[in-house]
């Protein structure tokens, strides 16, 4: 083996490091040419709401239908439409 000669694991090392510098530049120019569309705060926060309750769109909705059905039993059946 020659000393200047680099083998392939020594090449997909250096490849694998300008893949993640790359990647972390592209990155940092998206977020600078999107910052004032959605500050990176609310994407933290939306990311740890969604990590805490991961189902919170479905339980309001379930609450939601909850409450419809409980107002529709509560109505007297003059005020239920007529079912066919």
């Amino acid at each position: 083996m020659n000393p200047g000669s680099l083998s392939l694991l020594a090449w997909c090392g250096i490849g694998f490091i300008i893949l993640v510098v790359v990647s972390i530049n592209v990155w940092l120019l998206s977020l600078l040419r999107h910052r004032g569309t959605a500050p990176s705060e609310s994407i933290w926060k939306r990311t740890t709401e969604a990590l805490r309750n991961p189902f919170a769109r479905e339980d309001q909705a379930l609450n939601e239908l909850s409450r419809r059905v409980a107002s529709l039993r509560n109505s007297s059946p003059e005020d239920r439409p007529p079912t066919s």
